[in-house]
């Protein structure tokens, strides 16, 4: 399992290579970072996004 900080920036990154701004990439990266943190599906989620 890969920690809170890892998901949070690995997530920042992906939002931003998605090609979201700086501020919602952020944004991404501390909802995921929750998510994960309640046991929640956050990176699943983000793996389903789509542009």
């Amino acid at each position: 399992m890969r920690s809170l900080s890892e998901i949070e920036t690995t997530s920042k990154r992906a939002s931003r290579a998605l090609g979201y701004s700086w501020g919602i990439s952020e944004e991404v990266g501390k909802s995921v970072r929750l998510l994960e943190m309640f046991n929640f599906e956050g990176i699943k989620n983000l793996n389903e996004q789509k542009v």
